[in-house]
C-alpha cells in the first residue's frame, strides 16, 4: 500500500512539474506539431529558391543560344569564337551547379520534414488517431516521392545536356577550321533547345511540392515499385490546372466547395495587340488568360464575382500575375507584367478581409471566417514591379463556400 502511494505521489509531481516550470519563466519547448510546421515552411523556402535558381538557368541558357550565333558567325579570330563559348558554357555549368546544390536540400530538407511528422504521429495515444495520422503521412509521403523522383530525372537529364555542351567546346576549334559554321548552330540550337524543355519541366516540381505541402494535390496510386523507376509521364512547363482547396483544422476534414459564378464585371479592361483581357478570363479555368485593367484605371481597379443569392463564402483562390511559360517570342513572361502583392475582398455585408500573396507564379489560397454574401470583389492595392511591361494581371480568382 505505502509502494502505491509513493508511485502515485511519483506521478503527480511528473505532472505537476512542467507547470511550475513554465509558471516560474522556464521556456516551454517546442512542441512536435510546432516543429513540423517549422520545417514545412523550410521546405517551402527551398522549393522556391531552387525555382528561382531553375529560372536563371533558364535565363543564361537563352543568352547563349543566342550568342552562338553571334560567335561563330562574327568577324573575330578562331581562337576567340572558341574563348567565348567556353567562357560562355562556364558560366552555365555554374548555374547548373547552383540549382544541383538547391535540389539536393530539398532532399535534406523533406527527409527531416517526414521525421517530424513520423515522431509527432507517434506520440498519439489513441490508436485510432493514430492509425488515421498514419494513412495521411503515408499518402503524402507516396505523393511526394513521385514528385521528387520525377524531378530528380530532369535535373539528371539537365547535367546530361551541360556533359553534351562541353564534349561540344572540344570539337569546337576542329569545326571552325573546317567552316561547319551552320552544323555548329544547328548543334547548338538543339542542345539549347532540349535543356530549355527539360528545365520547364523542373518548374513542375516547385508548383506541385509546394501543393503537396499544403495537402492540395491529385493522389498517386499506391504503388511498391521503387519511385525513381516510374515514368515520368505527362510532365510540362504548364501550371496544372486548380483542384479544389481543402481546410483541415485539428482532427477535422473538410471539403470546400466552388462558388460558380458567370457575372463578372470590372472596372475595366485593357484591348491590346488582338488580345482581350476580360473580367471572365479570371473564372475559364485557363491560367493562359487573364484580366487586366486598362492603365488609367491601375489605382482604381476592382474585379467583381456576383452571386444569384447569398453564398456563405470561406476561402478564395487567386493567381496574381501572367503565367504563360511559352509566350509566343518572349518565353517565360510571369515577371515581365505586374504582379499582385497585396489586395483587399469586400463583402455585400460590408466586411472585408486583407491578403498578402507571395511572388511566385502558382495559385495562392486564402481562407477566413464565414460570411454571407451576394457578391465578391477584389481591389488590389500594391504589385510586384514588372521587368518588362506595366500590366497588372489576374489569371484565376475563385471563390469557395
Amino acid at each position: 500500500m505505502k509502494k502505491t502511494q509513493l508511485t502515485h505521489t511519483f506521478i503527480i509531481t511528473l505532472m505537476i512539474l512542467p507547470l511550475l516550470v513554465t509558471s516560474c519563466g522556464g521556456k516551454k519547448e517546442q512542441s512536435a506539431s510546432d516543429k513540423v510546421l517549422e520545417f514545412a515552411n523550410k521546405l517551402v523556402k527551398v522549393i522556391d529558391e531552387f525555382e528561382l535558381a531553375r529560372t536563371k538557368v533558364l535565363k543564361v541558357i537563352d543568352e547563349s543560344a543566342k550568342n552562338m550565333e553571334k560567335y561563330l558567325a562574327g568577324n573575330v579570330s578562331t581562337k576567340e569564337k572558341v574563348d567565348n563559348y567556353e567562357k560562355d558554357w562556364n558560366r552555365l555549368a555554374n548555374e547548373v551547379k547552383v540549382m544541383e546544390t538547391r535540389f539536393n536540400v530539398i532532399f535534406r530538407s523533406s527527409e527531416s520534414y517526414f521525421n517530424q511528422l513520423y515522431n509527432l504521429k507517434e506520440s498519439i495515444s489513441n490508436e485510432k488517431l493514430r492509425k488515421k495520422e498514419h494513412e495521411k503521412n503515408t499518402k503524402l509521403r507516396r505523393n511526394w516521392d513521385k514528385v521528387y523522383a520525377e524531378a530528380d530525372k530532369d535535373v539528371n537529364k539537365i547535367k546530361t545536356v551541360l556533359q553534351e555542351g562541353k564534349d561540344f567546346h572540344k570539337v569546337l576549334l576542329s569545326s571552325v577550321m573546317r567552316a561547319k559554321i551552320s552544323d555548329n548552330i544547328t548543334q547548338m540550337k538543339d542542345i539549347s533547345g532540349r535543356a530549355r524543355k527539360i528545365l520547364k519541366e523542373l518548374s513542375r516540381f516547385s508548383i506541385e511540392g509546394k501543393k503537396i505541402l499544403k495537402g492540395d494535390f491529385t493522389d498517386y496510386p499506391a504503388s511498391t515499385d521503387n519511385p525513381t523507376t516510374n515514368k515520368n509521364k505527362g510532365a510540362s512547363g504548364e501550371q496544372p490546372e486548380p483542384n479544389k482547396p481543402k481546410n483541415e483544422p485539428a482532427n477535422v476534414t473538410t471539403t470546400l466547395t466552388e462558388v460558380v459564378t458567370n457575372d463578372v464585371t470590372a472596372s475595366s479592361f485593357l484591348t491590346a495587340d488582338g488580345f482581350i483581357y476580360k473580367p471572365s478570363n479570371a473564372v475559364d479555368n485557363s491560367l493562359k488568360t487573364w484580366w487586366t485593367p486598362k492603365q488609367a484605371d491601375i489605382n482604381s481597379n476592382w474585379l467583381q464575382l456576383g452571386f444569384n443569392q447569398s453564398q456563405n463564402i470561406r476561402s478564395v483562390e487567386i493567381h496574381g500575375g501572367s503565367h504563360y511559360p511559352d509566350f509566343p517570342n518572349y518565353g517565360d513572361i510571369y515577371r515581365m507584367n505586374h504582379r499582385v502583392k497585396t489586395a483587399v475582398l469586400e463583402f455585400s455585408d460590408g466586411s472585408t478581409e486583407t491578403i498578402n500573396l507571395k511572388d511566385v507564379d502558382a495559385i495562392q489560397e486564402f481562407s477566413f471566417a464565414p460570411r454571407k454574401t451576394n457578391y465578391v470583389i477584389l481591389r488590389i492595392k500594391t504589385w510586384y514591379p514588372s521587368e518588362k511591361w506595366k500590366d497588372l494581371c489576374v489569371s484565376h480568382f475563385k471563390v469557395f463556400k
